[in-house]
């Protein structure tokens, strides 16, 4: 049952490892970081990506400095920060996606930092009023815990969204491959490096 993911995983491996001179490398690095995701995900694993800006943040406090730090680069609101309340709060935030989705408490950060971040890119549907968004206290779990769960249904919306895309688009290449009898790619790739060194 899994060996079609097995053997995808192998053929992009073997990609990466060729090379293309026309597909960045960058493009074939992240197709066989997918494939690797898609086989775990298959055996019942979770996989989460980190987003760039959680390579710095390893504690609560560092998601109540990434907070900050996006309200005041992406925002013309001036912050309240009080240290005292948004701290419990970040704590009480990573434990709620502990108990709720079973992961570890680094893949609860990394949730958490995703929910951060789907503030500000969701911040038009969530409609928020911007006074709301002065303090960290947006994330609490209590009154304000509609607005976790929005941004966690808006996040898996899209990603589920963009997983159907990919696969369309995967199955309609395919598709047209078999019917047109196209051959992606070169037979010998070495002998055509060799021609054009000539």
């Amino acid at each position: 049952m899994h060996e079609v993911y097995i053997v995808e995983l192998e053929k992009s491996l073997k990609e990466l490892k060729i090379g293309n001179p026309l597909i960045p490398k960058s493009f074939l690095l992240d197709n066989v970081l997918s494939k690797c995701g898609l086989l775990l995900v298959k055996n019942n694993y979770a996989v989460v990506k980190k987003p760039r800006a959680a390579l710095k943040v390893t504690n609560i406090k560092g998601l109540v400095d990434l907070y900050y730090h996006i309200l005041t680069a992406t925002t013309t609101l001036i912050p309240y920060r009080n240290d005292k309340t948004d701290i419990p709060i970040a704590k009480s935030l990573i434990k709620h996606v502990q108990e709720s989705t079973g992961l570890n408490y680094e893949l609860s950060l990394v949730a958490c930092i995703n929910i951060v971040e789907g503030l500000f890119l969701y911040k038009k549907q969530l409609n928020l009023n911007p006074e709301i968004m002065t303090t960290f206290r947006v994330f609490g779990q209590d009154k304000l815990g509609w607005i976790t769960e929005k941004i966690i249904y808006l996040r898996n919306k899209d990603a589920n969204d963009d997983a159907i895309l990919i696969a369309r688009a995967d199955a309609d290449t395919k598709a047209y491959a078999e019917r047109h009898d196209v051959q992606f790619g070169w037979d010998d790739l070495e002998e055509l490096a060799n021609k054009i060194g000539d």
